[in-house]
């Protein structure tokens, strides 16, 4: 049970993503538009040739688009659907032995998603031309800075010497965006996502917040049934696009 990268949701961009390109050791790109017209595609095209690999998120509703880029000489593949659902009424709940009001010890943390996310289906490890080891270690850095960031908030439950369940989230005004949760394979099917939700809940109206929002995967049904069970609403859906020219895919 897990949340992938969210910002496609908020704005429209191409940039250069140091990280990724790093751990790939390619030349990547990372994007997301919420509309794409005749002229921002052109140029958007000319930008997708100058990498060896783009990451590009876009409205579900604009998939006629996948076919266009086919015809620009480049290889599309649809790696993933993105779902974004909201609680705007969040009502929350304190479940005994779970925490809200601090951080656990981030070796902890990495820790826990070195052994919920190995293996994990996603965007990554959906393409056969990226590793999947390389794809575990971006959960690990990204974990690592979402622990670093300032507007971060945690719940988590320990299970014995370990984090049973854990939900890292970042505030942006009264909305919490839930960006990295999962339950230990061994404690699923025990109802722990649902604590784990009310908990975001309780510390968002703790705080003073009154919106939680969260993505997942489209293939994630448990999550999807659970989501909609606590009461959230499905809001957007998006595609994840690789995008690499012939050329280099060719080489």
């Amino acid at each position: 049970m897990h949340s992938d990268f969210s910002d496609g949701y908020q704005h429209s961009s191409l940039k250069l993503s140091e990280s990724e390109s790093k751990r790939f050791g390619q030349c990547i790109g990372r994007g997301s538009f919420s509309s794409l017209d005749e002229n921002d595609f052109d140029q958007l095209v000319q930008q997708l040739l100058k990498f060896d690999l783009v990451f590009l998120r876009i409205p579900a509703h604009l998939v006629r688009k996948v076919q266009a880029f086919s015809s620009c000489g480049l290889d599309v593949f649809q790696s993933d659907n993105l779902l974004y659902f909201a609680n705007k009424t969040p009502k929350g709940t304190h479940h005994k032995d779970w925490y809200s009001d601090k951080l656990p010890p981030l070796s902890k943390i990495q820790e826990h998603v070195a052994e919920c996310f190995d293996g994990y289906l996603n965007h990554y490890t959906a393409d056969c031309y990226l590793s999947e080891r390389k794809s575990l270690d971006g959960y690990l850095e990204w974990s690592s800075n979402l622990y670093l960031a300032d507007n971060v908030e945690s719940v988590y439950m320990p299970f014995r010497d370990k984090i049973g369940a854990l939900a890292l989230a970042v505030v942006e005004g009264s909305t919490t965006e839930i960006i990295l949760n999962s339950v230990l394979p061994e404690l699923q099917g025990r109802g722990l996502y649902i604590q784990l939700l009310e908990m975001v809940e309780y510390r968002t109206l703790e705080i003073g917040g009154s919106m939680v929002r969260i993505s997942t995967q489209s293939t994630n049904i448990r999550v999807i049934n659970a989501l909609i069970k606590a009461g959230y609403r499905l809001e957007n859906s998006f595609l994840t696009l690789h995008i690499r020219p012939m050329t280099k895919l060719a080489k």
